[in-house]
């Protein structure tokens, strides 16, 4: 789904530039 894949993306992007908080 592409709800999931964003989630998926959303968190892995937080895991690279956790700055983005």
């Amino acid at each position: 789904m592409i709800i999931v894949t964003g989630v998926i993306l959303y968190l892995i992007d937080a895991l690279i530039r956790p700055e983005k908080y």
